[in-house]
């Protein structure tokens, strides 16, 4: 196994997640991408805006929500994640029930297991969540664990579940977190704590059996049941199928949002949605009232000037990335005052291409892509 780091410094390198706006959640249609079939795929956003998909221990990369794809390395030999995340600072994570988890923090090239605590068969881990407080969840096949302090310590937290194996797990931006759990050898169903996973409540309806589930920034939920993606609206009761042309026996096994509001399910094979799904409009990006500018000119032979407006005092970073996550420039940093914010970007020594600029304010990332030319 490669080195290992402490759980708790890799939890350091989380803090966030990504937000594309509250706006209402639509059905879409879906088109198979070009990646190999034959995969149980797990997906991630990075805060860049890259779209990660893990099949078996390869990792593929995409800039464009899914229409086209580049190797990202081998994540471990051996390894089949069942979780894959993005921190806010671009580190990636894949946890593997069997092999452990797993860290990269320079765009994939190198990868280290994360020492977890516990580390015994009752604490193998497939999923993580992180509350808006600061917590981090985690959901073993024996129950679900709180931490408080970034990992260091954990408390279990698994009363009023009925099965203790737990499949996935959804934290909302008010502290809802949801949980689909399952009996030795079979299914048991979808809990709600609305105390931080203090107690928990099973619900009704008619959710089916879930292999992943996510909260959108809108507070609807999302998730995956074979070859269908549902949504609920009322906090996980009522379930309504979201669009058609997902293919039959697909075994869908991961879900996510782009920032362009676009959403890609990963199972046997990876599929994006025909259209975005969230009605974000072809204005500027917004972020907590913070707005992000397309640069200009685009695409650019040498500079491009960026803008932001920012409607009250607020901590910035601004920074570029190549269509690797490889890091390129920081354009700005700190504490800004609220108003109209511009900065220039020299490209002159940058191969030519596509490029993403991100910008964090208020702790809301937003991304954009910029062209360099020749």
């Amino acid at each position: 196994m490669p080195t290992l780091r402490s759980f708790s410094a890799a939890l350091l390198l989380f803090g966030g997640a990504l937000m594309v706006g509250a706006s209402p959640i639509v059905a879409a249609d879906w088109v198979v991408t070009s990646l190999p079939s034959g995969y149980h795929y797990r997906l991630a956003v990075g805060l860049n805006g890259m779209v990660y998909a893990c099949g078996g221990s390869q990792l593929h990369v995409s800039a464009d929500d899914g229409v086209t794809w580049t190797p990202g390395g081998v994540i471990a030999p051996n390894t089949l994640p069942q979780a894959l995340v993005c921190s806010p600072s671009g580190a990636l994570y894949a946890g593997d029930f069997a092999v452990g988890v797993f860290c990269s923090d320079d765009a994939c090239a190198t990868w280290l297991g994360v020492e977890l605590p516990q580390a015994t068969h009752s604490f193998s881990t497939g999923c993580f969540a992180f509350g808006t407080g600061g917590e981090v969840y985690a959901g073993t096949i024996d129950g679900v664990y709180r931490s408080s302090d970034l990992g260091l310590t954990w408390e279990a937290r698994s009363t009023g579940l009925l099965g203790r194996h737990v499949r996935t797990m959804a934290v909302t931006a008010d502290q809802r977190v949801f949980v689909h759990t399952l009996y030795p050898a079979q299914i048991d169903g979808l809990y709600r704590s609305t105390d931080r996973g203090d107690t928990w409540v099973r619900l009704g309806g008619n959710a089916p059996y879930f292999s992943a589930l996510i909260a959108a920034p809108n507070g609807d939920l999302l998730g995956t049941s074979d070859e269908s993606v549902f949504r609920s609206t009322d906090g996980g009761v009522v379930w309504s199928s979201s669009g058609s042309g997902l293919g039959a026996n697909e075994n869908l096994t991961s879900i996510v949002i782009t920032p362009t509001g676009r959403m890609i399910a990963g199972g046997y094979r990876v599929d994006r949605s025909d259209a975005g799904v969230l009605d974000a409009g072809d204005g500027p990006t917004r972020s907590s009232a913070h707005v992000l500018r397309q640069n200009s000119p685009n695409p650019f032979p040498r500079s491009t000037r960026i803008g932001f407006t920012l409607a009250r005092s607020a901590r910035v970073d601004l920074a570029v990335f190549d269509l690797t996550g490889r890091h390129v420039a920081t354009l700005a940093e700190g504490v800004h005052e609220p108003g109209e914010h511009a900065v220039m970007f020299d490209g002159s020594v940058l191969p030519a291409g596509a490029y993403l600029y991100r910008f964090v304010a208020d702790g809301v990332t937003t991304s954009r892509r910029m062209i360099l030319m020749r």
